[in-house]
């Protein structure tokens, strides 16, 4: 054998070494993983885990459905609610100390985990409902919580940590929102009264499981009352069996391969699970509608054993509709619990007005009530962008001329604006954003069409399309245009003044008109910049409004007219007022006016805010 091929004698000294450097990285990677397991186990003893029988949960599902499972999982879907992972948190948690008042709230990380020095939660929890009476002199007690539990991961994200009673998951109180990468009070990211108590978003179990996991129940209803929840899910997040029902017995059935390929055969659908797509167009879109929709929840359904509507179900059974335009006993209770109930959800003419009710909407819809359109006519969980979940071709105008191909062919003789402006854009003019949720404006689904009645004459009435695009116009100018074009009555009780309809909204109008009139003047795909920029003047007093959303939602209007502007809608009154005058100086000095004018605006101004609606309203999102 030649030389050059003969085996060679291992290295021993060379080897030893090596292992004895190998060694002790072996010996911390498992005690790391025995650190992450023991974490793991801590961890599960405080939150809500996945046990609910007959749910399998979605790691079972991606075996044989990989493309759905890919696309459900890089949605928001699946995020409504996550444990607290490095993954998931989007906070920041570098060693901060956050303020309220009073409140301090100090945030740190440690590996992966995160943590909140704060007011014991059950003790401020306890306080804010009634149910303890600190002593006087009495110190709030403080207390370490590890961070157990996210919600949301699209706009803005909320945090839970455990009150140490069962698992039961109590708010932190403050929320980070993304685009402005900073943290918030959770109180001022809702469109509340600011004088009212925010207690009732506090706990998890029974402010947000119902919706924002897969089969969640409460068990909060246990017997011999006291604090503690033991709360069990089918999943975290809302996973695949939200929409296609528990899978255990689907599972356990196609464990024969004849058996699905059989099926796939057939071309036909399997009776061991739901596909809302195979289903009615009314019992499919109950699916999206068991979350998306105000329904009267019963006792053991908020509290108790949670919902029995599984996809599929008829969602009337168990959870009634609450329908202005349709009333009901139910809707009288709620009525009578909350006289502003109707109010704070609805407009006037019976229109959902807040966000994460969308079915609400539809349901009121014509193009709904002739069995066709269900919420699948447009949207796709599994074949679309994830923002809007859009299905492919559906962003378009074709989404609705599918339906209507003689408006297709005629596109200017029925809008009456030019085919490739937004006028001419479906949506923009029978779904406007007349919802309110997030911090800005949300298309409406009850799909009717512009019109100027005598309730929006006596401004009792959800805002018309054509206003809220015409930011410049007055509701007398939309009620020439709409007779004009398509024979509408004109009210004769319409006032003749010329102030634009946006501008009475935003100053006039009760909290969430404020808000939604601050939205579009600041919608950057809608009105034209020579109509907007007037408005600043109105948009400066609405950095002064109660409502620190609506503060919020016009302080980012203003910038987006006036890139550059600096304005923070919790800095301190005067601050805010300061800021604001200078945004005001700003404006005057590349628009001047003679002192006529800005007096005219001035007594406007005063006018419009001496007319506002101060009803209190609380956008339930």
């Amino acid at each position: 054998m030649a030389a050059w091929f003969r085996p060679s004698r291992p290295n021993r000294p060379l080897v030893l070494a090596l292992a004895l450097a190998v060694l002790p990285l072996a010996g911390w990677a498992a005690a790391r993983h025995l650190d992450g397991a023991s974490r793991d186990r801590a961890l599960a003893a405080t939150v809500p885990q996945e046990v609910r029988a007959g749910y399998a949960t979605s790691a079972r599902c991606e075996a044989c459905h990989p493309a759905q499972y890919a696309s459900w999982h890089r949605g928001y879907h699946r995020t409504m609610t996550q444990y607290a992972t490095p993954a998931a948190v989007r906070g920041d948690f570098a060693d901060v100390t956050l303020r309220d008042g009073d409140n301090a709230v100090h945030l740190s990380r440690r590996g992966d985990d995160f943590f909140a020095e704060m007011v014991d939660p059950m003790w401020q929890y306890q306080v804010d409902i009634g149910q303890r009476t600190p002593a006087p002199g009495e110190a709030a007690p403080r207390a370490l919580r590890r961070i157990s539990m996210v919600t949301g991961s699209h706009h803005m994200q909320a945090y839970w940590v455990p009150c140490n009673e069962g698992n039961n998951q109590l708010s932190l109180p403050f929320t980070y929102l993304f685009d402005d990468r900073r943290w918030v009070p959770r109180g001022q990211v809702f469109l509340h009264p600011p004088e009212q108590d925010h207690y009732d978003e506090q706990v998890w179990n029974v402010s947000c499981l119902r919706c924002h996991t897969t089969a969640g129940q409460p068990l909060a209803l246990l017997p011999g009352g006291g604090w503690k929840i033991e709360s069990v899910l089918g999943e975290n997040g809302i996973a695949c069996e939200a929409c296609h029902g528990p899978a255990e017995a689907h599972i356990a059935a196609n464990q024969n391969p004849l058996r699905r390929y059989w099926l796939h055969l057939r071309g036909a659908g399997d009776p061991t699970i739901v596909n809302p797509a195979r289903i009615a167009p009314a019992r499919g879109a109950e699916v999206c509608g068991q979350c998306h929709s105000l329904t009267d929840v019963s006792e053991d359904i908020e509290l108790g054993r949670g919902k029995t509507y599984v996809a599929g179900g008829e969602l009337e059974q168990s959870q009634p509709l609450l329908r202005p335009l349709h009333p009901s006993p139910a809707l009288a209770r709620y009525v009578n619990d909350d006289p502003l109930y109707l109010r704070n959800y609805f407009w006037a003419d019976g229109t959902i007005r807040v966000s994460s009710r969308d079915y609400s909407g539809m349901v009121e819809s014509k193009c709904m009530q002739s069995g066709r359109l269900w919420c699948g006519s447009c949207h796709s969980l599994h074949d679309s962008d994830p923002v809007n979940l859009l299905a492919a071709g559906k962003d378009s105008d074709a989404a609705c001329t599918s339906c209507h191909p003689a408006i297709a062919g005629a596109l200017e003789g029925h809008t009456h604006h030019a085919a490739a402006s937004q006028g001419s854009r479906c949506y923009n003019c029978h779904m406007p954003y007349t919802v309110y949720g997030l911090l800005k404006g949300i298309r409406n689904h009850r799909i009717d069409s512009p019109a100027i009645t005598d309730a929006a004459a006596a401004g009792d009435a959800r805002p018309n399309a054509c206003n809220l695009c015409h930011v410049d116009k007055s509701l007398s100018w939309t009620a020439q245009q709409l007779a004009r074009w398509y024979r509408q009555p004109v009210p004769a009780a319409l006032a003749t003044d010329d102030t634009p309809a946006a501008i009475t909204w935003l100053v006039s109008g009760d909290a969430v008109l404020r808000a939604l009139a601050a939205w579009h003047l600041g919608w950057q795909a809608g009105p034209q910049p020579a109509a907007v920029g007037p408005a600043v003047p109105y948009l400066v007093t609405a950095l002064d409004d109660p409502y620190a959303a609506v503060r919020y939602v016009a302080g980012h209007a203003v910038q987006n007219i006036l890139p550059g502007a600096a304005f923070d809608y919790l800095a301190p009154p005067d601050a805010r007022r300061r800021a604001a005058a200078e945004i005001l100086r700003g404006w005057l000095a590349q628009h001047p006016m003679t002192e006529s004018q800005t007096q005219a605006i001035d007594a406007r101004i005063q006018t419009l805010v001496g007319q506002r609606d101060n009803t209190p309203v609380r956008a339930m999102e």
